[in-house]
């Protein structure tokens, strides 16, 4: 093994970090389809966007980007009596309006930059609920960067019989075009260099809870690499993934559903990706969910298979909808033993990796391995005949408790144990891996 790796200090770049906090609406994961709002004869109308589950989306540019492409619909509360047309317009006006109620200073995004497909109009056919589809697209042409913009779309020709809510008439997209972070001051020099590249022969896993941090707190983080022949020196980021908390799996009693409950901060984090996650990712990091069991004696191990098919939907549209690069799963207590919940099922596990591969075959997928939830992973046959191994990328384990020294596991050395834990190799996953 070489030993030629010394930290010597940390890659500090100007940075602005601290708890992200929430001033937004929540996420709705059923967003797209709209309940009965009243029992008039009237149907509701609602203009919806694909890139947020809300009625605001941040679009954050990056220098040199010339523009950038949205999609939008139309969603009725119940279905079209008959064929109905309406248009999505530019409303300049509303800029005003927005920045009173909300007490900022949103620059106009000019209408000139915004082209509409098929002239804004969407259709929705007799018998449907929601319209297909149009793509418009902002210009950056004219647009300076670090200068927060505000477009308001909204309706007109909004048919006959479809109730009005104005505001839920309205998308607001806050657009901004970002100055790309390619520098930083290492060890508190004056002196800035260009943003070093991954360290290639280490592999490193950050933790970051959005509830105490913004997630750009991993890219400050950095070594110097000393060779001991000649003591030349290079610096390196490190930081390969970033796991984001706080996600869990909870249960619904009233549907029996297995719901991915995203905390109020991953959603701050994740409606602003391209000011929290897009930078981490343009470094070479990849950022997935950190997705844990509820506690509440339901968890990845005593699932049905409905519910199992349901709650990987639920994953694969939330890392495709923010172009995330995966997921990490942990179960840190395993209490499946609780009165009145489904009994543990040691094939519940495996089947529900083994879904996620299949419907994320490009995205990372990890597993810590700690506690019962993944002690029989050894076994193909307690695994329902899965080699979990062949369907995740990394394992790591746990153990890491701040009351006892670092605990070094190596599953394939059980005669000369490191720690006082042991593990089995994960049948089917390399030991580099």
């Amino acid at each position: 093994m070489k030993k030629n790796l010394i930290i010597h200090f940390i890659l500090v770049l100007l940075l602005k970090i601290g708890v992200t906090g929430c001033t937004e609406e929540t996420i709705l994961m059923n967003a797209d389809r709209m309940p009965d709002e009243t029992a008039m004869d009237n149907i509701a109308g609602a203009l919806r966007n694909t890139t947020t589950l809300t009625n605001k989306a941040f679009i954050e540019l990056a220098e040199g980007d010339e523009s950038v492409t949205e999609e939008i619909f139309y969603s009725l509360s119940q279905s079209a009596r008959s064929r109905l047309t309406a248009t999505a317009v530019v409303s300049e006006k509303l800029v005003e309006d927005y920045n009173k109620e909300n007490d900022s200073k949103l620059n106009t995004l000019p209408v000139e930059n915004v082209r509409f497909e098929n002239s804004g109009v969407l259709s929705i056919d007799a018998g449907e609920q929601k319209s297909a589809k149009i793509k418009f697209t902002i210009s950056t042409a004219g647009l300076n960067t670090d200068t927060p913009y505000l477009l308001p779309l909204t309706m007109e020709e909004i048919p006959a019989g479809v109730k009005v809510d104005t505001k839920k008439q309205v998308l607001y997209y806050i657009v901004n075009i970002r100055k790309r972070i390619t520098t930083c001051y290492p060890n508190n020099h004056y002196e800035q260099i260009d943003m070093p590249s991954m360290l290639p022969d280490a592999f490193v896993v950050f933790y970051v809870n959005t509830s105490t941090y913004q997630p750009l707190i991993a890219d400050v983080y950095g070594i110097q690499k000393i060779n001991q022949m000649d003591y030349t020196q290079t610096l390196h980021n490190i930081g390969s993934i970033v796991n984001l908390r706080i996600v869990t799996m909870d249960y619904e009693p009233a549907t029996g559903r297995a719901l991915l409950n995203l905390s109020s901060d991953i959603r701050d984090v994740l409606e602003k990706a391209d000011k929290f996650i897009r930078p981490l990712q343009e470094h070479g990091r990849k950022v997935c969910l950190s997705i844990e069991n509820g506690n509440k004696g339901f968890g990845f191990c005593n699932l049905t298979d409905m519910q199992l098919a349901d709650f990987v939907q639920q994953v694969k549209n939330v890392v495709e909808l923010y172009r995330l690069d995966g997921i990490n799963l942990w179960d840190k207590v395993s209490t499946y033993s609780k009165e009145g919940m489904f009994a543990m099922n040691t094939a519940s596990y495996p089947k529900l990796i083994k879904a996620l591969r299949d419907a994320l075959p490009e995205k990372l997928l990890t597993v810590v391995d700690k506690g019962e939830a993944t002690e029989y992973f050894y076994d193909v046959n307690r695994c329902g005949g899965i080699e979990v191994g062949k369907y995740i990328d990394y394992a790591w384990h746990a153990y890491d408790s701040g009351k006892e020294v670092i605990q070094i596991i190596e599953p394939w050395d059980a005669e000369h144990p490191y720690s006082e834990y042991t593990r089995k190799p994960i049948i089917g996953l390399a030991p580099e891996c």
